[in-house]
Formats: structure tokens, C-alpha cells, sequence
């Protein structure tokens, strides 16, 4: 029953997306975004390689009035690190134990299984997985500004 509901979550989430595509990656690796929102006072940061999905962010960015998909939908894995990627809390300071390990797109809306806040997750890693198949969809979070790699350590 946990994999089927998996499968629907990720279907779902991927006919939410205005910019779900061909998982193309950037020649020079993933660029790094700060995800942040209102209400809960943190953030985590997104390693994006597919290069519509680096315009789309960094438009998001530019103008966060722009037209179009901004909330970030993206697959994550336990552990706090992959290489020189390391997810923390950039405006809380804390290090989270889960990483991104696939920014999946942009959507509209996700369902409402995928919306919670990085803490959230961090306080119920277990749980977030088992239920969401390792899906976030975090309705009042977007990206707010690229990340240098130096900020993570």
C-alpha cells in the first residue's frame, strides 16, 4: 500500500508542475537556492541542475510577482548532506538531517499531504517519509535568493 501511495503522490505532484520536464542537468552542476516562507521563521536550500528549472527560480527571485508556478516541489532523502550540498536553515542557523536530493518543479498547488514547513520535517523525518514517499511541497515557501556553496558549511 506505501509504494502505490508513492506512486500517486509523485504523479500528482508532477501533473501539478508548470515546469516538471526532462531532469536535464547543468555542464556546471546544480546551482543553490534559499527556500524560505512566512510564519515559521526557516528556510532550506535547493540544489537545482535542470536549467529551465534554474531560470524559472531565478526569475521567482527577480520578481516574486511574476506570473507563474512558485512553489517548489522536490524529493528528499535522509541525511543532512551530498557533498558539497549541505541543507540548513540559513536564517535560523540550524542543520537540517534531510537533504534534497531532486528539485522536481515549480507547481500552483500541491496536495495537501506535501505542504508542511523544513522544521516540521526535521521534528518528524520518519513520519514525513513514510507518508509522503519522500515528497515536500511547502505551500508558503518559494525561493527567495541563490545560495554560494561557502554558506553552507
Amino acid at each position: 500500500m506505501g509504494r502505490i501511495l508513492s506512486l500517486i503522490l509523485v504523479s500528482l505532484a508532477c501533473l501539478c508542475c508548470g515546469a516538471c520536464g526532462g531532469g536535464g542537468s547543468s555542464a556546471t552542476g546544480p546551482v543553490y537556492f534559499l527556500v524560505a516562507g512566512e510564519g515559521h521563521g526557516d528556510s532550506y536550500v535547493l540544489p537545482v541542475s535542470d536549467p529551465a528549472h534554474i531560470a524559472r527560480a531565478r526569475e521567482i527571485v527577480a520578481d516574486r510577482a511574476s506570473p507563474g508556478p512558485k512553489i517548489v516541489v522536490a524529493a528528499i532523502a535522509r541525511g543532512g548532506s551530498d557533498g558539497e550540498y549541505v541543507n540548513r536553515d540559513l536564517i535560523g542557523g540550524r542543520a537540517w538531517s534531510w537533504h534534497v536530493t531532486r528539485c522536481e518543479g515549480f507547481a500552483d498547488n500541491t496536495i495537501e499531504i506535501l505542504d508542511g514547513w523544513p522544521g516540521y520535517v526535521e521534528d518528524h523525518v520518519e513520519e514525513w517519509m513514510a507518508t509522503t514517499g519522500g515528497r515536500i511541497g511547502f505551500w508558503s515557501y518559494t525561493v527567495v535568493r541563490e545560495v554560494r556553496v561557502d554558506e553552507m558549511r
